[in-house]
């Protein structure tokens, strides 16, 4: 069955604790050994024309397309050529449909910041104007992943049985986007709404945004996760292992991470403090150990 090309089609890069070791090696030891953290960091956007009649349709973020990092020279030439073909089908379509133009931004950041690795994971999406129930069904057809705990979804269309409010085994729902869904915007909010929250099992933090303007028109939707993933030198260490903790199990355990050695919202202070530092200094304490010596 042929994908519209707006839609996911790929999951973005899955966070390996090989990688993740790899890079703090290259960072302990000044790039003789290991790989950059290049390697975690991506960036992309497009624009999309989308009908109206096809806003309802499911679009998770896990069919996204990555980036062409992802892809090998044949496959990616031959990607070309295929969404070549769709979009002058999808253009014509679309205009006789009078599509709207949404535009989709998502990158990823890696920081290493005292001998610890940071991720920050960024989300972007800008639509045209229309009622915050019709917007907030696409955020949640997208299925914007927070962390392994925490998703985007708003309770919105199709999804608004299928979604528990509470944590269940797939994760739960932002709190910020129900409340607007069945509240509306904060008094004095004027169509903005903008919160900083954290995970309660793992060391996330994250910011969420929310804008209506009626002077340009347009919907607006960011989200922003900081992730703090420790020393990457053992996948038993706190931040690496509550990272990939089950929702359920990783219950018995939020008090550690909210009461432990940080405290929420810890992870987001620390990545914008190094705004105005240099990025990867190496301490001169750093030792590097090679993946033979941790197992």
């Amino acid at each position: 069955m042929y994908q519209k090309l707006w839609k996911p089609e790929a999951e973005g890069p899955e966070i390996v604790f090989d990688e993740a070791h790899q890079v703090m090696n290259w960072h302990l030891s000044a790039g003789s050994h290991g790989i950059s953290k290049t390697v975690l960091e991506y960036r992309f956007d497009f624009e999309r024309c989308i009908p109206p009649q096809d806003i309802v349709s499911p679009h998770p973020f896990d069919q996204q397309p990555p980036g062409q990092r992802f892809f090998s020279r044949s496959a990616r030439m031959a990607r070309v050529s295929d969404q070549s073909h769709h979009r002058q089908l999808d253009s014509t379509l679309g205009y006789l449909e009078h599509p709207k133009r949404w535009r989709f931004t998502h990158g990823c950041k890696a920081r290493v910041l005292e001998g610890r690795l940071y991720l920050s994971r960024s989300h972007h999406i800008t639509g045209p104007n229309m009622s915050a129930w019709s917007f907030l069904g696409i955020i949640d057809n997208l299925g914007l992943p927070v962390c392994n705990h925490l998703h985007t979804y708003t309770m919105c269309g199709e999804n608004l049985l299928a979604r528990s409010a509470f944590v269940n085994d797939t994760g739960s729902a932002l709190p910020e986007l129900r409340f607007i869904v069945m509240m509306g915007f904060p008094d004095g909010a004027h169509n903005c709404f903008s919160e900083t929250r954290s995970c309660q099992i793992c060391f996330t933090d994250y910011v969420v945004t929310f804008k209506a303007s009626e002077a340009e028109d347009l919907f607006s939707f960011e989200l922003v996760t900081y992730h703090g993933l420790g020393t990457c030198q053992t996948p038993y260490e706190r931040e690496w292992r509550f990272l990939h903790e089950k929702v359920r199990t990783g219950i018995e355990n939020r008090s550690e991470r909210r009461y432990g050695v940080s405290q929420p919202g810890d992870v987001w202070k620390r990545w914008q403090q190094s705004e105005a530092q240099p990025d990867n200094q190496i301490t001169k304490t750093s030792s590097w150990v090679s993946f033979d010596q941790m197992l």
